[in-house]
């Protein structure tokens, strides 16, 4: 059996049981906290997340963190990306392992 014929129905229940769902449930968008406070953390590091191309998001970024670049979790950031290449996906799964502000707890 070829490996789509074998994956068809587990597509086929993902497809159900995603469409049941977002029936019953109301959709919420919206930007998470831990993931902007991570993804700025690790940007002033010096470890990626630059947005060049949004003007007003970068320059107010700029303007309200930059003056906490030498502050401790900055550092600790700039260590995990530079010995153990910690980025992007790895830095958006930590984030989500917080729990919900003001708490982020672990």
């Amino acid at each position: 059996m070829t490996l789509p014929r074998r994956l068809a129905p587990i597509v086929g229940l993902c497809i159900a049981f995603g469409s049941a769902r977002a029936q019953d449930a109301a959709v919420r968008i919206a930007a998470d906290p831990r993931i902007e406070l991570m993804a700025i953390v690790f940007r002033l590091s010096g470890g990626g997340f630059d947005q060049a191309h949004y003007v007003q998001y970068d320059s107010a970024v700029r303007r309200q963190f930059e003056p906490h670049r030498a502050h401790e979790a900055v550092a600790l950031a700039r260590e995990l990306h530079e010995k153990r290449a910690v980025g992007f996906s790895t830095v958006m799964a930590l984030a989500i392992a917080f729990e919900p502000f003001p708490s982020l707890g672990l």
